[in-house]
């Protein structure tokens, strides 16, 4: 049976603390630091239940930090810590600044390359499961300083859900992208030449700049052969050919598949035809053939003959 004590011995704080002091020695507690690992069935067993009820609601951790304030204590380092303790932004910032030289951290930027799982194993764990990601954690010590969630190390999962759109826009000034359609011109390589943006495009987007971008701005109309680089294979589908001849057509003003016979194979790869045009050797007259096979294709001198090249 545990120990009572009249509800009046706990008045005095001289009788609490020495209460605790008397504790720390029976468990072999020496020094201060080791306080730290006291237990809130510690408390109870030597007859401290009404200490901790009725002026630390039931803290061990409080009922150290009132009752010793001559020591300097780390709250996130008791075995089990205050509740809400979390919810002072300055004593999370407090815990981020002690922990900064040991994660080798010395300017707020230096954070993007500590993982969630170093914090954690430095005491952080309790502070990373209530805000959810290191960033949070950051954002809310550090109000007035935005964190960019993309620069952190780890999966871009959760990020990507909330912050595409200002993602595309970061990575458009670090490409010095104005308008649009210049994405046309950026190529695999100069992305991979990016940190944030390599991990984002092969781990995601299977390498494919088009693909990363009708997911990152759905609300543009993006033509993937108007890209530098097409998909492997893009060239060799039939529906990729004749949505691009549908599409050409409708830019020339052609009525119907047979107004391809007033196109020169000169027109067609000055219209960015080169790459399909290649899939065919070079020969408008078999590349027209497979993509409209219900046309009776005649020529109506040798010249034109002779441009398009040879049948399939």
């Amino acid at each position: 049976m545990r120990p009572k004590r009249p509800k009046a011995s706990w008045r005095e704080k001289s009788s609490r603390r020495a209460f605790f002091q008397e504790l720390v020695r029976s468990k072999g507690l020496d020094s201060p630091h080791d306080w730290y690992n006291l237990k809130k069935q510690d408390v109870l067993d030597a007859g401290g239940s009404g200490l901790l009820r009725h002026y630390y609601n039931g803290s061990v951790s409080a009922a150290i930090q009132d009752l010793f304030p001559e020591h300097k204590w780390d709250h996130w380092k008791f075995s089990r810590s205050p509740r809400n303790i979390w919810m002072d932004p300055a004593r999370v910032r407090l815990f981020l600044e002690q922990m900064a030289p040991k994660l080798k951290v010395s300017n707020l930027n230096d954070w993007y390359q500590v993982v969630a799982e170093d914090l954690a194993a430095s005491g952080g764990e309790s502070l990373l499961t209530k805000y959810g990601s290191l960033r949070d954690v950051l954002q809310y010590a550090y109000p007035d300083h935005q964190f960019l969630p993309w620069l952190f190390q780890g999966s871009h999962k959760r990020w990507l859900n909330s912050a595409r759109l200002d993602f595309l826009i970061w990575l458009e000034k670090q490409l010095g992208i104005k308008y649009v359609d210049e994405w046309y011109n950026v190529t695999q390589e100069q992305l991979l030449g990016i940190r944030e943006a390599h991990t984002v495009l092969v781990n995601h987007y299977g390498g494919s700049v088009y693909r990363m971008l009708q997911d990152l701005n759905p609300s543009h109309e993006w033509i993937e052969w108007k890209f530098r680089q097409v998909p492997a294979g893009f060239w060799l589908s039939m529906e990729n050919q004749k949505r691009f001849m549908s599409s050409l057509m409708w830019s020339l003003g052609l009525k119907q598949p047979s107004d391809w016979a007033s196109i020169t194979t000169k027109q067609f790869l000055g219209l960015g035809g080169a790459r399909l045009l290649s899939v065919y050797d070079g020969s408008m007259r078999a590349l027209l053939q497979k993509v409209y096979p219900e046309v009776q294709w005649s020529w109506e001198n040798r010249e034109q003959k002779r441009d398009w090249g040879p049948a399939e």
